[in-house]
């Protein structure tokens, strides 16, 4: 059976004890301040492997926390798609971003999330074994 990305993911965390933390916002923020300096630095250098290398590291911090908290990150990433999804909106060229269509109108077709009871993990686990040591690295 092919361990999944998140799972192995799930499996580095749990071996080194970090899902085992409670969420910590000075740690994660920290970390994500980190990556960020390392994002800008790999821009000015036009560095693309330290771009994607600091983009990652940042999903990696963002999953773990959510693991401390008990979700499921499948679940998470569904919910918030389900979100995204349901807003409308358009490209702005001036802002370089997504404007979404804050109007009362749009706003009733906007999916609420629910994250608390749409995304717990049903059994979190301890991650000391098998699922880190398939890795293909």
């Amino acid at each position: 059976m092919k361990v999944t990305i998140i799972e192995r993911v799930e499996a580095w965390s749990g071996t080194r004890g970090i899902t085992q933390q409670k969420p910590d916002r000075n740690g994660y923020v920290t970390n994500k301040v980190e990556e960020l300096g390392e994002y800008a630095e790999a821009m000015k250098k036009n560095d693309v492997n330290g771009i994607i290398d600091a983009i990652a590291d940042s999903m990696i911090f963002d999953m773990t926390e959510l693991l401390k908290m008990g979700m499921d990150i499948e679940l998470v990433l569904e919910e918030v798609l389900c979100v995204i999804e349901s807003r409308t909106g358009a490209w702005s060229e001036k802002d370089k971003k997504f404007i979404k269509n804050d109007s009362p109108e749009a706003k009733l077709r906007w999916h609420i999330p629910n994250y608390i009871e749409n995304c717990k993990a049903k059994n979190p686990k301890s991650y000391i074994g098998d699922l880190f040591e398939e890795s293909s690295c």
